[in-house]
């Protein structure tokens, strides 16, 4: 079985190295019929990230950025390398994520438990202080006045989703092959979900693991856009930026899946940031 591990990294070396080599043991863990190929997108980072992933040898093929793709292009450029090799799965990950020892025997045994090809395994990921989940898959009703993304927790009994973050997704390359390659109009978030809708919207499935993957912890919103402690210019810079919600990729993303509400989708983040403005003790 081969198995291409797609990641996209910048600028945090210690976290970069820790994910990979929770990755290279789970694989040695696993059966030996697994071969990992894992295929990483450094883009332009300027600490010790590239000597790391020099050491580790042929396994880990980087693939060098231009320093401003983000996530979304990132992982399309990662993706693109590794479509030049024979694979039989992707692992879509992120380098924040130190995976449990298990984590590829977790995934492909939840991939064999549904006897069928045409499905993604989304793999959660739960806080190290309070070991609550932080990522994984959702049940979204598709709605935009009514919006409700309810999280699918591992011990759920009905482990269907219809989103999913990609800090760990596994799409077999018979999927990948008919939904296509990750959307780059997108600059860094939206890219995830919107592969999730476009495989759900093909008549595939997606299951959440039965298992917790690993331990990544929520992005803090101090210092971003939703940080209600800045005044409102700073924080419609921040959400303008690539990391945060791009007019570009806001406005595709609610127009792809909203319809006719998109554009009070599209508003929602800029009256948000008014409201707390405004309010402000």
């Amino acid at each position: 079985m081969k198995l291409a591990v797609i990641v996209t990294c910048f600028n945090r070396a210690e976290k970069t190295k820790k994910c990979i080599d929770s990755l290279l043991l789970s694989a040695n863990k696993a059966n030996s019929d697994v071969q990992l190929q894992i295929f990483v997108c450094n883009d332009g980072s300027t600490d010790a990230t590239s000597s790391i992933l020099e050491s580790y040898g042929p396994v880990v093929k980087e693939i060098k950025g231009t320093g401003s793709l983000f996530w979304a292009k990132g992982m399309a450029v990662a993706l693109e390398e590794a479509e030049k090799y024979d694979k039989d799965y992707y692992l879509m990950v992120n380098d924040d994520v130190e995976f449990d020892s298990n984590v590829i025997e977790i995934m492909i045994s939840n991939y064999q438990h549904y006897y069928e090809e045409m499905i993604a395994i989304v793999g959660a990921t739960k806080d190290d202080r309070d070991h609550n989940f932080t990522y994984g898959g959702y049940v979204w009703n598709g709605k935009a006045l009514k919006k409700k993304i309810v999280p699918i927790k591992p011990e759920a009994k009905n482990l269907f989703c219809n989103t999913a973050n990609w800090n760990c997704v596994l799409i077999p390359n018979i999927v990948y092959q008919k939904v296509g390659k990750i959307d780059t109009n997108y600059e860094h978030s939206f890219a995830d979900f919107d592969y999730s809708n476009r495989l759900i919207t093909l008549g595939f499935k997606m299951y959440v693991a039965d298992e917790y993957i690993g331990y990544c912890r929520r992005n803090e919103e101090k210092g971003t856009w939703r940080d209600k402690n800045l005044g409102l210019k700073r924080r419609m810079q921040l959400l303008h930026r690539p990391n945060g919600f791009p007019p570009k990729s806001s406005w595709r993303y609610a127009r792809k899946y909203y319809g006719i509400a998109a554009p009070i989708v599209f508003i929602i983040p800029y009256l948000s940031i008014i409201k707390n403005s405004l309010f402000r003790k």
